[in-house]
């Protein structure tokens, strides 16, 4: 049993995500940059520069 068919077994229907969190690309690349410093541990100038090297 696919893990679909499971949740439908279970009176559940799945949930659907459309859109964005971001309004702009400019918005989304900068949380992107902010999440590749978290996982990192690099302050943001130097986990931009990984990205763009």
């Amino acid at each position: 049993m696919t893990r679909r068919q499971l949740h439908h077994a279970r009176g559940h229907d799945p949930i659907k995500i459309g859109g964005s969190a971001f309004s702009t690309f400019a918005d989304a690349e900068k949380a992107c940059d902010v999440m590749l410093e978290h996982l990192k541990g690099l302050p943001l100038n130097e986990a931009s520069s990984l990205r763009s090297g």
